[in-house]
């Protein structure tokens, strides 16, 4: 990598995650890499991932998805991106990308409570959607694997869950 492509790669950098982020300006600059530099491919999913919460904020749910999906695509590996875009599935309501979203923020930085807690959030709610479609068996073993995150609290945003779960343990202890 030469000087040029590292000011390019700075000048990305500041404006993904400096105070004035902008994805528009950093796409402009990442136009400027050469297509084989090494670093372009994780930069270019930042970019997305960045795309991403920008649509997402303004409500522009779609086109949050769609560049969801491309920077997950492009190989992601930034935990607190990973985080966000668990937000914007679980805002879709693709709880299982949700999960997965949130587990690789959660094994990155384990110490962090709240990924876990977004880990149990997701599977909760993914437990009522397959409740919901009677399948109690998937239903189950989200349950399963939202207490096994070790979360805090399980919020499930108003999800009535309460009763569905009580007859979820009373089904698994028949089992």
């Amino acid at each position: 990598i030469n000087g040029a492509e590292r000011v390019i790669e700075a000048w990305i950098a500041y404006w993904l995650h400096g105070r004035t982020s902008d994805y528009r300006k950093a796409s402009e600059l990442l136009k400027q890499l050469p297509a084989g530099s090494p670093g372009r491919r994780r930069l270019e999913s930042e970019v997305e991932s960045e795309r991403a919460l920008f649509h997402f904020r303004r409500g522009e749910l779609i086109a949050a998805i769609t560049s969801a999906d491309l920077a997950r695509a492009q190989g992601l590996d930034d935990p607190r991106a990973h985080y966000e875009l668990g937000q914007i599935y679980l805002d879709a309501g693709r709880y299982e990308d949700a999960v997965v979203c949130f587990r690789s923020a959660s094994d990155a930085l384990s110490t962090r409570q709240a990924y876990r807690d977004a880990v149990a959030r997701a599977l909760a709610l993914q437990a009522h959607a397959d409740l919901r479609r009677q399948r109690e068996d998937r239903a189950r073993d989200a349950m399963r694997a939202a207490l096994e995150a070790k979360p805090r609290v399980i919020d499930a945003g108003g999800v009535p869950l309460r009763g569905e779960l009580e007859r979820l343990a009373a089904a698994s202890d028949e089992d």
